[in-house]
């Protein structure tokens, strides 16, 4: 048993490369620390075991996982019938609080035996989803959480009447359940990636609330690359889910209202349960021969497809994040994104082109508009491009990310275990204000 809680360990229910999005954050933290030699824990689901120790083969002793029971195997096999949004805010969270129990038992071991100085909780991203992580005789993090997403208003037609009464009523329940398990009440420290979040959050938090955004891309992998390409087409490129909010469809038909006097071409790279559905719209708007479904790309597979775009396109309509933006602007390619949620947020103009979400036709007229204008222009595309990747290089970076996090583990544990050839540069760092209540929120956001 150490005598000293100077390790950090990290909690989630997945961490995971091949999901992306919110699952990859918490394997992102873990590589991170552990390049400048902290000694952090990763403690996660059993389904991640195989992944992670193929991945990450020299960590295994730091690897720990909570073992899978009857429950997560029914929710799961349940969930994959169920539309997304419905599942996550049901059966997700049913399996979330299961596995969090089991967790707390190990964590009581755990602690003492590895000589945790912080437990930290980045997943999941909602700000009014229960915590069971209290209690524990030591100092919590959560977040950052970045969530409170709807449609804009004039695309609330795009969730079904069912959904939207299952996630109205599933916000209305955290209430009670947050008081049931006080673990984000009862937490050091809640990190938050917007104002919107912010003012999700319960009231009655003990900790304090800080900002920190929750994504960042590997600009050293991310590069801008050599076109391996001998013809003169605008390449147009979407990479994400093909789900109903990431409006892919709309895409489709603001790239068919391009002149047909443009050389141009659409490759959409991910799959989903919108493809079939696409693909057919392609064909009735007659652009099938220059809109191409890539499938699933991983890894450099992925790097080297969106490196090879001209301009990267994504008009998702519920996106708190926006990683893909970020990757695509490392890669010194201008993007166009809708001006909702994290998008928003990200995209500026030296960077790229928001189009407005005020109507459907609104989104089609400006998304058409923008992708003609960067289509007729190649000194935009490359000056947009350019400023991307310099915006990624100052500010998107995960090894600023990894500072500010670091930061805020030593203020915490001042003696946080870290080799000093490997301690992080001076960076921006998150000073903890002195405790105050949190102002009572009337937003019932999950």
């Amino acid at each position: 048993m150490s005598s000293e809680r100077r390790a950090l360990l990290i909690f989630a229910q997945d961490a995971t490369l091949s999901d992306g999005g919110e699952a990859a954050r918490p394997l992102h933290y873990f590589r991170a620390l552990r390049e400048r030699g902290v000694d952090v824990h990763l403690l996660v689901h059993e389904r991640n075991r195989e992944h992670l120790e193929e991945i990450i083969r020299e960590e295994r002793s730091r690897l720990h996982f909570v073992p899978e029971t009857w429950l997560d195997c029914l929710c799961a096999w349940v969930g994959d019938r169920l539309p997304e949004r419905i599942y996550t805010v049901t059966l997700a969270q049913l399996s979330w609080l299961n596995t969090q129990g089991r967790a707390r038992r190990m964590l009581k071991r755990l602690i003492p035996e590895l000589g945790v100085g912080v437990l930290h909780q980045p997943t999941p991203i909602s700000p009014r989803s229960p915590s069971r992580m209290y209690g524990l005789n030591v100092p919590v993090v959560i977040g950052p959480l970045n969530g409170a997403m709807d449609y804009p208003p004039a695309f609330h037609r795009r969730q079904t009447g069912i959904a939207a009464t299952i996630v109205g009523f599933a916000r209305m329940m955290a209430r009670p359940l947050g008081r049931v398990f006080p673990g984000l009440r009862q937490a050091r420290v809640v990190l938050v990636s917007n104002e919107r979040t912010r003012k999700a959050l319960p009231s009655g938090l003990q900790g304090q609330v800080m900002q920190l955004v929750a994504n960042a891309v590997h600009t050293n992998r991310w590069v801008p690359q050599q076109r391996d390409r001998d013809d003169d087409r605008v390449r147009f490129v979407f990479s994400g889910r093909l789900v109903n909010f990431k409006a892919t469809d709309l895409l489709i038909e603001a790239f068919a209202q391009l002149s047909e006097s443009l050389p141009t071409e659409l490759e959409i790279i991910g799959e989903g349960s919108q493809r079939t559905r696409l693909e057919e719209l392609a064909r009735s708007l007659g652009v099938q021969e220059r809109v191409h479904f890539s499938g699933w790309a991983e890894d450099d597979e992925l790097i080297r497809r969106k490196g090879q775009g001209d301009v990267f396109v994504f008009p998702s309509l519920r996106e708190a994040g926006g990683a893909v933006l970020m990757e695509a602007m490392s890669l010194g390619i201008p993007v166009i994104a809708a001006d909702w949620g994290g998008p928003s947020a990200y995209v500026r103009p030296e960077t790229g082109i928001l189009v407005g979400v005020e109507s459907r036709e609104q989104l089609v007229s400006e998304l058409t508009e923008a992708m003609q204008r960067l289509a007729e222009d190649p000194e935009l595309r490359e000056r947009l491009g350019q400023q991307g990747r310099r915006h990624a290089l100052a500010e998107l970076d995960w090894n600023r990310r990894i500072d500010d996090l670091m930061a805020l583990y030593q203020e915490i544990v001042p003696g946080l275990a870290v080799r000093d050839s490997d301690r992080a540069s001076p960076g921006p760092v998150l000073s903890l204000p002195s405790p105050a209540s949190n102002p009572e929120q009337d937003s019932d956001t999950a």
